[in-house]
């Protein structure tokens, strides 16, 4: 069942996208929410209690993330391990990363303290 849900979140998250414009967005999803925040908004609010808690970030925001959160564990999807990153480096448009739990609590808790 928890995988089914899994499954049904990155589905969710990828029509998302392909319904927007820019594919630039940082996405958090609980078992009820989804809140999508991009670079220069206000902090979002979201339950961060759920067990299930997944962000998602591709673009611009991605590149944030990189920046602000350099040592969080990233791995780009689709890639089949994960890899060094250089900073310097900027994520295309198509490319995302998704953390799920105390990963993914952790970037929203801390939007706050680096977009202020």
């Amino acid at each position: 069942m928890n995988a089914l849900r899994a499954a049904l979140a990155v589905l969710v998250l990828g029509l998302t996208f392909h319904s927007h414009d820019s594919k630039a967005v940082l996405i958090f999803v609980n078992d009820t929410d989804e809140v999508h925040w991009h670079v220069g908004e206000p902090a979002p609010f979201i339950d961060l209690a759920p067990e299930r808690f997944v962000a998602m970030a591709c673009g611009a925001e991605l590149a944030w993330v990189y920046a602000n959160f350099p040592t969080l564990p990233m791995r780009t999807i689709g890639a089949p391990q994960p890899t060094r990153r250089a900073l310097a480096v900027t994520p295309g448009e198509w490319d995302c990363v998704i953390w799920r739990g105390d990963n993914a609590r952790f970037i929203v808790d801390n939007i706050r303290i680096t977009s202020d």
